[in-house]
């Protein structure tokens, strides 16, 4: 009796096991079609894209704008938002000394300031912005960080 019982036991077992496997998948090769493939058009003013790999810790990038006012006083005002890894951080942008005269890029290069203390592990958006004399035309705006890229923005006016 207690034989049978281990028996049943150990087939139920099995069963169960067998029943958790994955299933086996199989892989189509899409339709062929004969329609273009379909473009959008980025605004000129709203979300950059962000590359696989971005700089300084930063693990999301969106939101960004710039607008450049005219008159006696040239203003460039840019703002977005990026995401990092805890709270608590200090973020600035800065003119870029290396911008030359008369670009029609502007330069800027994110500074962050890392919190001190424990902090906790959560995602957390941090607001970015930059306002300033505006020393050109600029059509775009370039943000960089630890000498790398970030984004570039189209400006709106």
């Amino acid at each position: 009796m207690k034989i049978t019982h281990l028996f049943l036991t150990a087939a139920f077992g099995a069963v169960l096991l067998a029943g958790c496997q994955p299933a086996a998948t199989t892989t189509e090769e899409p339709a062929a079609t004969s329609e273009a493939p379909a473009t959008t058009e980025t605004p000129a003013t709203t979300t950059a894209e962000t590359p696989a790999t971005l700089p300084c810790g930063v693990l999301a990038q969106r939101n960004w704008d710039a607008e450049l006012s005219s008159g006696a006083s040239p203003t460039l005002t840019v703002s977005g938002d990026i995401d990092l890894g805890t709270p608590g951080y200090g973020v600035s942008l800065t003119r870029d000394a290396a911008e030359a005269s008369g670009a029609t890029t502007a330069l800027l290069t994110l500074a962050l300031r890392a919190p001190t203390g424990v902090q906790a592990q959560v995602v957390t958006a941090h607001p970015v912005r930059y306002f300033g004399p505006a020393r050109g035309a600029y059509t775009s705006v370039q943000i960089s960080c630890d000498g790398v890229v970030l984004t570039t923005i189209n400006v709106g006016s």
